[in-house]
């Protein structure tokens, strides 16, 4: 695979799973808000926050296994990327939260 389309098909896994993050966080909102209307704010973020780290693993390991298997290596390092900055971003919010 050229390196033109290695970048491309990264910046197309990045936005996949960025995507994902957020439809995964509108639903872990609805849900939060919706079941735990008396909780204080900050404890229903962190309970959001930390729902898009483990519903991360149910989308980002079948998209890691598929672009192995399409040998699809620029997507994949794509995958890897956007799943690592979302860890270290809820890592950081977690750490704040907790201090």
């Amino acid at each position: 695979m050229s390196e033109k389309n290695e970048v491309k098909a990264a910046t197309n896994a990045i936005t996949l799973v960025l995507s994902l993050n957020i439809i995964s966080f509108i639903l872990a909102n609805m849900e939060a808000f919706a079941s735990h209307t008396n909780n204080r704010p900050m404890r229903l973020i962190f309970q959001m926050f930390l729902h898009i780290g483990l519903s991360q693993l149910i989308y980002v390991i079948p998209l890691i296994f598929w672009a192995q298997y399409k040998q699809n290596w620029g997507f994949l390092k794509g995958i890897l990327a956007a799943a690592i900055l979302t860890i270290l971003i809820n890592g950081s919010c977690g750490f704040l939260s907790f201090k």
